[in-house]
């Protein structure tokens, strides 16, 4: 899957030390573009965080994106430059997953490429927990510590993560 990250789900992955799963699962190709990036490196400990990760993502390239699109989306939606930069990213590459933890702009993002394209911090969670690659509880321990680092995400119960039956 190449994944398309928002700086909200990047920095609630990064603040619960879960960001360097995603980029080694093999499933997961993790793009970041220049705003994003900027958001991530604004403060020291996540810029350390960030710089420690293995450098398997890619970023994105400012010459691929399109301007007029960027600020057209921009100015229509009036969401932040690393939301807008991504929704233009998987408006002109269909093959993207955004992962947005940002409520209105979740909500932009569905409405414009579908709700199957669009995830956050919690569901690439539970697709790690899912395949195995952390358990469960690591998966919530991880989502608690999230919220604990002042992600704003919705309340959880436990089990969240559990196979399903």
């Amino acid at each position: 899957m190449k994944l398309v990250l928002d700086a909200s789900s990047a920095i609630n992955l990064l603040n619960a030390d879960t960001l360097d799963v995603l980029i080694e699962h093999n499933e997961c190709k993790l793009h970041f573009g220049y705003f994003v990036l900027q958001e991530i490196t604004a403060y020291k400990p996540q810029k350390q965080k960030f710089e420690q990760l293995p450098r398997r993502w890619r970023a994105i390239s400012a010459d691929t994106i399109n301007g007029d699109l960027f600020l057209e989306m921009l100015n229509q939606y009036s969401l932040g430059k690393g939301e807008t930069e991504c929704l233009t990213v998987a408006i002109q590459e269909e093959e993207f997953v955004i992962a947005i933890d940002d409520r209105k702009a979740r909500k932009i993002t569905k409405e414009l490429i579908g709700d199957g394209r669009v995830t956050g911090s919690i569901g690439l969670l539970r697709m790690l927990a899912s395949d195995g690659s952390v358990t469960p509880e690591y998966a919530f321990e991880r989502y608690q510590c999230m919220k604990d680092l002042g992600g704003f995400l919705p309340d959880l119960e436990p089990g969240y993560f559990d196979p399903p039956l």
